[in-house]
């Protein structure tokens, strides 16, 4: 729909290709658009909880400032959920990108994959598969690793009493 929108019917961006910046734009929305609709919908959910938290009234009641509550507070208690949802949809935005980059006709890892399924070039689908399998594991374990950052009470290595 963006591609006929803003290629065709008000031809304002250019239809493929990345020959120059206005290039970017289609794709990156077209990636984007559900990912940020996701995470914003969670970080709303997220924040109404933490919110209405019965120490959020505490710290209310003492003074504290309201810039100071959700900052500090309530987007620190719900960064574990949004950052694991991140991590989800990064796996899943990895999909995504095969389908934009045939169709917006990027060269990229999608559009190899693409041609190694049109040709049976089996050894590089499972090259393809492996790398972008390796990549999202290693995002998973970047957010595990970055759990205690956020929350002191998560140790790594450590079982609970």
């Amino acid at each position: 729909m963006l591609l006929t929108l803003f290629s065709v019917l008000v031809p304002v961006l250019p239809a493929s290709g990345f020959a120059t910046w206005s290039g970017l734009v289609l794709p990156t929305l077209t990636v984007a658009v559900l990912q940020i609709a996701l995470i914003s919908r969670l970080v709303r959910r997220e924040m109404t909880g933490a919110l209405s938290a019965p120490y959020l009234t505490v710290a209310r009641s003492r003074g504290a400032g309201e810039r100071s509550l959700v900052w500090r507070y309530a987007m620190a208690n719900s960064a574990i959920p949004v950052l694991t949802a991140l991590g989800t949809r990064f796996a899943a935005m990895l999909n995504g990108v095969v389908v934009v980059e045939v169709v917006f006709a990027w060269p990229g890892v999608g559009s190899l994959v693409v041609r190694a399924l049109e040709t049976r070039d089996y050894p590089l689908i499972q090259a393809t598969v492996l790398v972008t399998a390796a990549l999202a594991i290693g995002v998973q374990l970047l957010i595990d690793l970055a759990y205690p950052l956020l929350d002191p009470r998560v140790r790594l290595g450590k079982e609970s009493a």
